[in-house]
């Protein structure tokens, strides 16, 4: 068996897919599902600009209302 020892923990974020356990024990169905729609993407490069624009995301998730 291994241990580790630990002064100090910190946590300097948790997100959708995070989890902090301690002891013995066994996580069933620990599942994490992210999704994201962008519409935009990235502007790359010097002195690009956006002006006037209009996005739409059109997504078979969407419709379902998922």
């Amino acid at each position: 068996m291994v241990k580790i020892t630990f002064k100090e923990l910190k946590v300097d974020e948790l997100t959708k897919s995070s989890g902090i356990f301690s002891g013995k024990n066994q996580q069933f169905g620990f599942r994490s599902y992210n999704k994201v729609n962008q519409g935009f993407g990235v502007i790359d490069g010097n002195k690009n600009e956006a002006k006037d624009h209009i996005h739409v995301v059109i997504h078979s998730d969407d419709a379902k209302g998922e």
